[in-house]
């Protein structure tokens, strides 16, 4: 089990089975990955990153304007 917290906009928790990956998270989430950057421990992580059961994930949402 991978436990995904989406940082913001609001915060939101999900516990995820059966990903390999940063991509499947996102995609069993059905986010954009061009729109979050992916977070283990604090440090960022590509979405090609394989991941084991029992990590944490932070998504944290880009934002960007001009």
């Amino acid at each position: 089990m991978i436990r995904v917290t989406i940082l913001n906009p609001e915060r939101k928790v999900f516990e995820i089975e059966n990903v390999k990956t940063i991509f499947d998270i996102m995609r069993v989430l059905g986010l954009n990955p061009d729109a979050y950057i992916a977070f283990i421990d604090g440090k960022p992580v590509p979405e090609d990153k394989e991941i084991e059961d029992n990590i944490n994930v932070d998504l944290m949402q880009v934002f960007s304007g001009g």
